[in-house]
């Protein structure tokens, strides 16, 4: 049998190889969704079959990172292959000046590829955010007569039907029955870290609707693909863009603001430029990460500029990510800036701005229900509104805090480890559009990040 195996394997990549054949590569983005509400990431309370379906039979990540919990900082990371601060793009939703040529999709069409985008960019650059692609607009697919017979392509296609806004009523009046959906509000497994409380879970339950049609809407894609003939032939990523959508998830640099669900699937005929790997991935991986993971997949070499490292395909890098790091700047009219690193097993989130509340003073949050009743009536929840501690270490085995529970020589080793790593971050990836104030205690943050990050380069 391992010797059949092989033998098709090998038949496959040569005669792809003959052809000189290379993937189409289809990415699915939706919004303000954690890796946690969906079924195959253990929710056993909504009914998402056809992701379900994408995970067993693709890769699933488990431990995948969105470089930022809200849109714009971590699509600029999507779009360039880099942390976003490292071309002050981390400020949201805020255009910034930019070098021209950050935008990897542009480098798929200079080698024969058609891009489409469908549509929202939401890249912080004052470059035209459309000028990579072929098309960028609610009509842009894969199915353009633009595009050549046998033409690759690389299509992003996103939908908003589970962003926040879905559940910004203010109110729950009105509210459908989410049972009719297969939803039943007083039986989720609430997350620990929010009151159980009715407005609560009907938050909760709309969104997990709303993750439903997420689903739904990928069913819609995989077959679509396959009455095109296009199925055996597309690499397929899913993918939500931060964390969400209960309170404690987007816009906060913990798990569930920054856990996403990510599953990517290869056809048989192209298993190869992943190793035929299948099933759960623990490794540590994030939006950087995907760019130049698209890159080497079309047998496109990625720049050096990024920051990322591509996982599969020709130009895959054999090194395994250590650390694993996320940033934060702002809530709107709120400037809180946040990093966080975690090595797998534990974490470590710095603010540098201690002394203000470490709170979502964003008015379009409050208009979720959940939001104003986890505020108000959780004891718990008092520190939102108190100066926060500027460095909080986590450990995923015990809990919050949980560093605390282990021998003292172990957490000042384990402390000083990530705490480091989040300086040598800052050095190396900048301190975005934070580093224009007094933040760094060196003072260089900015001008760090203008002399050694302008044009992309990583320090040595």
């Amino acid at each position: 049998m391992y010797t059949t195996f092989c033998g098709l394997y090998s038949m496959q990549t040569e005669a792809a190889d003959k052809k000189g054949e290379r993937p189409n590569i289809l990415w699915l983005t939706f919004e303000d969704t954690s890796a946690y509400e969906f079924g195959c990431y253990g929710n056993k309370g909504v009914h998402t079959p056809n992701a379900d379906s994408l995970a067993a039979r693709g890769i699933q990540f488990m431990n995948a990172w969105s470089v930022a919990p809200q849109s714009s900082a971590a699509r600029s990371s999507l779009i360039t292959g880099c942390y976003s601060s490292t071309y002050g793009m981390d400020i949201h939703p805020v255009p910034y000046d930019t070098p021209a040529d950050i935008f990897f999709p542009q480098r798929l069409r200079e080698a024969g590829y058609y891009c489409t985008n469908n549509s929202k960019t939401h890249y912080n650059s004052t470059t035209d955010n459309k000028s990579c692609w072929d098309e960028c607009n609610n009509k842009a697919s894969y199915n353009s007569p633009k595009r050549r017979k046998d033409q690759p392509f690389f299509a992003v296609f996103n939908t908003v039907t589970s962003h926040m806004g879905r559940i910004r009523t203010f109110h729950t009046d009105g509210r459908r029955d989410y049972t009719q959906e297969g939803i039943y509000p007083a039986l989720l497994s609430l997350p620990s870290y929010v009151p159980d409380l009715p407005e609560v879970r009907s938050d909760y339950a709309g969104h997990l609707e709303a993750v439903q049609d997420v689903d739904t809407w990928l069913g819609f894609f995989m077959k679509d693909l396959k009455e095109k003939g296009l199925d055996e032939n597309t690499i397929i990523f899913f993918f939500s863009d931060h964390g969400g959508c209960i309170p404690r998830g987007k816009g906060y640099l913990y798990e569930s603001g920054l856990r996403v669900p990510l599953i990517v699937y290869f056809p048989p005929k192209w298993q190869h430029l992943a190793n035929n790997a299948t099933g759960k991935e623990y490794s540590l991986v994030n939006f950087t990460d995907l760019g130049p993971t698209v890159l080497s997949l079309s047998d496109i070499k990625p720049p050096k500029h990024m920051q990322g490292r591509a996982l599969y395909g020709k130009f895959a890098s054999r090194e395994k990510r250590t650390m694993q790091f996320a940033l934060a700047a702002n809530q709107l009219h709120h400037f809180m800036p946040v990093r966080a690193v975690t090595d797998g097993h534990f974490k470590y989130i710095r603010s540098y701005i201690p002394y203000r509340q470490f709170a979502l003073r964003n008015y379009y949050q409050w208009g979720i229900i959940a939001q104003s009743k986890h505020t108000v009536r959780r004891k718990a929840t008092a520190r939102t509104f108190q100066a926060d501690k500027a460095k909080t270490p986590i450990s995923f085995e015990t809990g919050v805090l949980g560093m605390m529970s282990l021998t003292m020589s172990y957490f000042h080793w384990k402390y000083n480890q990530l705490s480091s790593a989040i300086r040598c971050f800052t050095v190396l990836f900048g301190m975005g559009r934070s580093g224009t104030t007094s933040l760094w205690s060196s003072g260089k943050g900015f001008a760090a990040r203008a002399a050694n990050s302008s044009l992309g380069q990583k320090q040595s």
